[in-house]
């Protein structure tokens, strides 16, 4: 067993029960591509009883050369388990998520608007080629292109596949993100929508996604006000 720790504002406590770690360098000695594979994986803080267990953690980066810059990311999360449910959206179990994105353009070195607008304005984009989760009553795939506009708000467009609307929308609206009347159109839209699936009798809402002028559409329903992801 492994045990690293580290200081921010709080003291963290990684314990790794299996682990393989790779890294490859470039020619300037940058990591070309990175490999972490962990298995029976706790995080807690090192006070209180709050932690979190996850059965296998994988991460991959890949660097692309500099003629065209494009850092390609892929992590995987299988069976983590939250110590206390209460609190959290879809119960106390996450039994996967998996995410593979390519991140286009020279990324911004500073996390400020200025950085962020030279990316933009260059040619940056977030390409998710997939993002799929499975969380209590939710199972959701969804993959498509991000950018930020003028006024750093998130902007793209996408296609998902979402089994367990529903239970989306209730925690939604208990998070005050959205109205109850919003909440209960949506459902009766959503439930026109949906197809029927074989595998567990769960209707399957098919919609694109679209994230344009600070608002968030799912299908033909307008969800969520969407605000910049650095303020001003």
């Amino acid at each position: 067993e492994i045990e690293l720790g580290w200081s921010t504002d709080q003291q963290t406590m990684l314990k790794v029960g299996r682990s393989r770690m790779s890294v490859n360098l470039g020619s300037e000695e940058f990591p070309e591509r990175v490999s972490l594979d962990l298995r029976d994986l706790r995080v807690e803080p090192n006070v209180g009883a709050e932690h979190i267990d996850i059965s296998h953690f994988e991460l991959h980066v890949r660097r692309a050369a500099p003629i065209n810059p494009t850092v390609d990311m892929a992590f995987f999360i299988e069976d983590l388990v939250f110590g206390q449910a209460s609190g959290y959206i879809f119960g106390q179990d996450l039994q996967e998520l998996s995410v593979e994105i390519s991140l286009k353009g020279n990324l911004p070195r500073m996390w400020t608007r200025p950085a962020l607008n030279e990316w933009s304005e260059t040619g940056g984009l977030v390409e998710l080629h997939k993002l799929q989760m499975r969380w209590g009553d939710l199972d959701l795939k969804v993959d498509g292109t991000f950018a930020v506009d003028n006024e750093f708000r998130p902007i793209g467009a996408a296609s998902a596949a979402i089994k367990g609307y529903l239970a989306l929308l209730q925690e939604l609206g208990r998070k005050g993100l959205i109205s109850n009347p919003t909440a209960f159109a949506a459902g009766l839209a959503f439930d026109l929508l949906a197809e029927p699936d074989s595998g567990d009798g769960k209707g399957v809402l098919r919609v694109p996604i679209t994230i344009q002028d600070g608002k968030l559409h799912l299908g033909p329903v307008p969800l969520i006000e969407v605000g910049p992801i650095i303020a001003p």
